[in-house]
C-alpha cells in the first residue's frame, strides 16, 4: 500500500500557474500526497482558485504536472491545494516518489 503523504516533509520546488488569473509564481511544496499538499509561496491566491502546478521531484528528468489543483485555504505566504486531476503517467511518477520517500523515512 502506498503512503498518502510523506512522513518527513521535504521541500519540493514548484511553479504555480493560472492563465485566468495572470499568475506565474515559484513555490515550495511541503507534505505532498496523491490528493493534497501545502505550498509555501508569495503567490497571490485565494480559496477556490484553480492552478496548474509544475513540480520538480528530486532525481527525475521530467516535470510532474498537476493540471487541476484547487486552493483550499490561505494563510500569509502559505496555502493548501487539493489535487483534482492527474494524468496517469504523472500519477504513476508521484506514487513512485511517495513510495521511495516512505522507504527512506522507514530506514532512518
Amino acid at each position: 500500500m502506498l503512503p498518502s503523504a510523506i512522513a518527513d516533509p521535504m521541500l519540493v520546488p514548484c511553479v504555480l500557474h493560472s492563465a485566468q488569473d495572470n499568475l506565474y509564481e515559484a513555490g515550495k511544496i511541503v507534505g505532498l500526497s496523491m490528493h493534497h499538499c501545502h505550498v509555501e509561496s508569495q503567490a497571490d491566491v485565494t480559496p477556490g482558485m484553480a492552478l496548474s502546478v509544475f513540480v520538480i521531484l528530486p532525481d527525475t528528468r521530467r516535470v510532474l504536472v498537476l493540471e487541476e489543483a484547487l486552493v483550499t485555504w490561505v494563510r500569509a505566504e502559505e496555502f493548501g491545494l487539493r489535487l483534482n486531476a492527474l494524468r496517469s503517467d504523472d500519477a504513476a511518477q508521484l506514487e513512485t516518489h511517495l513510495a521511495s520517500q516512505k522507504v527512506a523515512a522507514d530506514s532512518c
